[in-house]
């Protein structure tokens, strides 16, 4: 059973290209990895305003 880390590290390796390096470098690799937790963490937040809108209306 995975826990909810693993299961956001797995979404950023199968949809968000985070299997392979795109970039040449640790830093641009930490950007990649950076914009990556970015992108994942702000459709959580989208997610659960639109559940919080559709419980009060």
């Amino acid at each position: 059973m995975q826990t909810g880390f693993e299961h956001k590290n797995a979404e950023m390796k199968r949809f968000h290209g985070m299997a392979t390096a795109k970039y040449r470098g640790l830093f641009r690799m930490r950007i990649q990895t950076y914009l990556t937790a970015f992108v994942v963490n702000v459709k959580q937040m989208v997610k659960l305003v639109e559940q919080k809108q559709s419980a009060l209306g």
